[in-house]
C-alpha cells in the first residue's frame, strides 16, 4: 500500500516548482519565458511582445491527477498556497538537465524526462517526457506549445488520470496599478480555448488576449485534435485553493462558460479522466496563445493546431529561410552600420533580406519595411541624439519571410546616432520636444530618457522647473561625468537630484560652456499621452 499523506484518496500531481535546478528561457518569437522554464512543468514570465516588459503570467504550471490500483498517494505544488508544496520536483528523482534538439535562434525545442519510481512517499510507476517548443515565424510565434507524455511502467493500470494547466493571468501594460481587476474569463466552446481580456479599464492599452488550448490528445492512434478541455474553471486568488479536494473539485468542474464578472481570475482547464494501461503512454499536448483582440488570438489558435497536426514541424511551403543573426551595430556620428550572418543566403531558394525601423521602441511600431538587400550589412542615417531600433528578416523566392520578434535579429537596446561637439553653443537641441510619455508604465514600454543634442565639446546642463527650482544638473565631458565619450549630446533620465520622477510640465535648462559661453531653452515634458 502506497503511503498517503494527505486524507483524500485520489492523487495530484502539480508540474511545477519555483526552486527547479534546471531552467531554459525561450526568445525566438513574439512570446518569451525568462528567467527559467522549468522542466518540472513550470515557466515564470510570459513577455509579450519580447522586448516589452509586460507580462500578463507571471507563472505558468500543469498538473495530473490519478489513481493507481486501490492504492492512491497525494501530491502538489507549484505556488498555489503554502500548503500545496510537494510537486513534481519532490517526486522526480532524475533531475534531467533540458536537451535543446533545435538552433534557439528560428526555433526551440526543449525535452526532458522525470521518472518517480523512487518518490518517497510511495512509488508511483511512472515516467514523464516534457517538451516545450516556439517558433520564429511570423504564423507561429504568438505561442508556445508544451507536450507532456505519460508513461505507465508498473505492472497495475492508472485510473482515473486527468491532466491540465494553472493559468494565472493580469492583463495590461506592466506599470498599471491594479491591471488586474477589470479582466473578464471566458471559454469558446467553438475553438476550445480558454482565454483571458481586458474590459477596456486601461483606457485601450491593453489590446491583446491570452489563454490556453488543447490541441490534442494521442493514446497510441495518432494525435486526436479533436480532443478539448473537458473543464474551464476560474478562481479568485484571493480566495486560493485550500488543499487536494478543492482542486480536485475544480479540475472535475466542467465547462464553464464566464467568469461572468471582472477581477484576478486564475484558469483551471483540465482533461480527461483517462485510464493508462500498463507499458502504454497517452500524450498531452497544449499552448499558451497571445492574440490581439479575439480575432488575432483565434488566428493563432487555429496556427496552433494546425502546426500539432504536422507533428509540430511547420510545413515545408511555408517555411521561410533562417532569421539573420545581428552580429555587430557600428555608429559614427550618424551614420549607422548593422551586420548580420549569411546564414540564410546559404539556403537554396534565398532571395533577399528585410530591414524594419522604429524610432520609438524595440517592440515597433514598424511600419513598411526601409530596405531590401542581399548584402549582410546595412547603411542607414540618423537624426543626433534620437534613438534607433531595427529588426531584419529573410524572404524566399516564394515570398515566405522569417518572423521580427527574435532576440536574434533584432536590437532591443536603442541604437543611437553620435552627434559632434558644435562650436556655437546656441544650436543646442533637446529631443524629443515635446517628451510624450506612457505614465507610470513608460520605463516598460519606452525610453524614459530626454537628450540635449548639438551640445558644446564641454559643459554643463542646469534643468529648472518653471518656479525656478533647480531640478536636474548634468555633466557632459567634464570631470564627474560618468559617460565621458567626447560626444555633442547628453541624455537625462527624467529623474530629479533627489531621484524622483519629474511631473508633466514646461521646464527650463541652461548650458554653460567651460569658456563661460551659454544658452537656454525651453522643453514640455506630458506624462500619460504615449
Amino acid at each position: 500500500m502506497i503511503s498517503n499523506i494527505f486524507k483524500w484518496p485520489i492523487g495530484i500531481f502539480f508540474l511545477g516548482s519555483l526552486w527547479s535546478a534546471n531552467e531554459g528561457h525561450i526568445e525566438v518569437g513574439k512570446l518569451w519565458i525568462s528567467p527559467s522554464v522549468a522542466n518540472y512543468g513550470y515557466m515564470s514570465v510570459f513577455e509579450y511582445p519580447g522586448g516589452s516588459k509586460d507580462f500578463y503570467i507571471i507563472e505558468q504550471s500543469n498538473f495530473f491527477s490519478c489513481s493507481v490500483g486501490e492504492d492512491t498517494v497525494v501530491l502538489f505544488g507549484g505556488t498555489l498556497g503554502n500548503e500545496l508544496d510537494y510537486g513534481w520536483q519532490t517526486a522526480d528523482g532524475r533531475f534531467e538537465q533540458w536537451i535543446e534538439q533545435a538552433d534557439g535562434i528560428n526555433k526551440v525545442h526543449l525535452s526532458a524526462t522525470s521518472d518517480f519510481s523512487n518518490y518517497s512517499a510511495g512509488n508511483l510507476n511512472i515516467d514523464v517526457m516534457t517538451e516545450i517548443r516556439a517558433y520564429n515565424h511570423p504564423d507561429y510565434d504568438d505561442m508556445i506549445v508544451i507536450n507532456h507524455t505519460f508513461t505507465n511502467t508498473g505492472s497495475a493500470p492508472i485510473t482515473d488520470f486527468y491532466y491540465g494547466s494553472h493559468l494565472p493571468v493580469d492583463v495590461g501594460a506592466s506599470g498599471i496599478s491594479y491591471k488586474d481587476l477589470d479582466d473578464y474569463a471566458k471559454h469558446d466552446a467553438e475553438s476550445g480555448l480558454t482565454y483571458m481580456y481586458d474590459d477596456d479599464g486601461d483606457n485601450g492599452l491593453t489590446p491583446y488576449f491570452t489563454g490556453q488550448i488543447l490541441l490534442g490528445i494521442d493514446s497510441g492512434g495518432g494525435m486526436d485534435t479533436a480532443s478539448s478541455w473537458s473543464t474551464a474553471s476560474y478562481y479568485q486568488m484571493v480566495n486560493p485553493i485550500t488543499g487536494t479536494a478543492d482542486l480536485l473539485n475544480k479540475i472535475k468542474s466542467g465547462i464553464t462558460l464566464s467568469s461572468g464578472s471582472p477581477g484576478p481570475w486564475s484558469i483551471i482547464n483540465s482533461a480527461g479522466p483517462y485510464t493508462i494501461a500498463p507499458g502504454a503512454a497517452i500524450l498531452f499536448s497544449m499552448a499558451i496563445v497571445y492574440g490581439e483582440g479575439f480575432s488575432g488570438i483565434h488566428n493563432n489558435v487555429v496556427s496552433a493546431k494546425r502546426v500539432a497536426a504536422q507533428n509540430f514541424i511547420i510545413p515545408v511551403v511555408e517555411q521561410p529561410p533562417p532569421v539573420p543573426e545581428i552580429l555587430k551595430t557600428n555608429v559614427s556620428s550618424r551614420v549607422i552600420e548593422l551586420i548580420w550572418s549569411d546564414v540564410p543566403a546559404n539556403t537554396p531558394d534565398f532571395k533577399t533580406y528585410r530591414i524594419y525601423k522604429s524610432d520609438i521602441s524595440a517592440i515597433g511600431p514598424w511600419g513598411s519595411p526601409i530596405a531590401d538587400t542581399t548584402d549582410t550589412n546595412f547603411i542607414d542615417i540618423g537624426r543626433s541624439g534620437f534613438p534607433l531600433f531595427y529588426s531584419i528578416t529573410s524572404i524566399d523566392q516564394a515570398g515566405n519571410e522569417s518572423g521580427l520578434w527574435g532576440r536574434a535579429n533584432r536590437t532591443l537596446e536603442a541604437v543611437r546616432p553620435l552627434g559632434k561637439a558644435v562650436t556655437k553653443i546656441d544650436e543646442v537641441l533637446v529631443v524629443p520636444n515635446p517628451y510624450l510619455g506612457g505614465a507610470d508604465w513608460e520605463t516598460n514600454d519606452y525610453e524614459s530618457r530626454i537628450y540635449f543634442t548639438r551640445l558644446p565639446e564641454e559643459c554643463t546642463i542646469y534643468i529648472y522647473s518653471m518656479m525656478g527650482d533647480l531640478v536636474a544638473k548634468l555633466l557632459h565631458n567634464i570631470p564627474g561625468d560618468l559617460t565621458h565619450d567626447n560626444s555633442g549630446w547628453e541624455d537625462w533620465d527624467l529623474l530629479s537630484l533627489n531621484r524622483q520622477e519629474v511631473v508633466t510640465g514646461l521646464y527650463l535648462f541652461r548650458v554653460q560652456a567651460t569658456n563661460g559661453n551659454e544658452t537656454s531653452g525651453k522643453f514640455v515634458i506630458v506624462k500619460g499621452q504615449r
